[in-house]
C-alpha cells in the first residue's frame, strides 16, 4: 500500500491534475462562453467544434515530471521533457502545440 501511495502522490504532498484540456475551433459563439460548461453547451447545440487533448497534455506532464526529478512544473527549468529538449528552452517562454506533439485539426 505504501508503494502505491508513493506512486500516486508526490513527495511534496500535492497531486497534479489536468481536469480538462480542449482545442476550440474559432467561432463567433466562443465569445459568448464564460466557462467550460458554457463551451460544452455551445458544442451540444452545434455552435462550436472542439477536440479533447487532455490525454496528450497528461502525457507531456508525466514526462516532464520524470525529466525534472519529480517537480510538478510542466515546464521545469531543471530539464524539459525528452520531446522538447531539442526544440524548446524555458528561457524562450514560447511553446506551441507542435512542441507538445499535439495535433491541431483546426490549423
Amino acid at each position: 500500500a505504501s508503494l502505491l501511495a508513493d506512486q500516486a502522490f508526490s513527495r511534496a504532498g500535492a497531486v497534479a491534475g489536468i481536469l480538462e484540456a480542449i482545442l476550440v475551433k474559432d467561432s463567433m459563439h466562443l465569445a459568448e462562453c464564460d466557462t467550460l460548461p458554457d463551451v460544452h453547451a455551445a458544442r451540444a447545440r452545434g455552435d462550436l467544434e472542439l477536440v479533447d487533448v487532455r490525454h496528450h497534455l497528461i502525457l507531456a506532464h508525466e514526462e516532464s515530471v520524470a525529466a525534472n526529478a519529480g517537480s510538478l512544473n510542466l515546464f521545469g527549468v531543471a530539464g524539459s521533457p525528452t520531446f522538447l529538449r531539442n526544440s524548446w528552452s524555458p528561457m524562450e517562454g514560447c511553446l506551441n502545440l507542435s512542441d507538445l506533439q499535439i495535433y491541431d485539426p483546426y490549423s
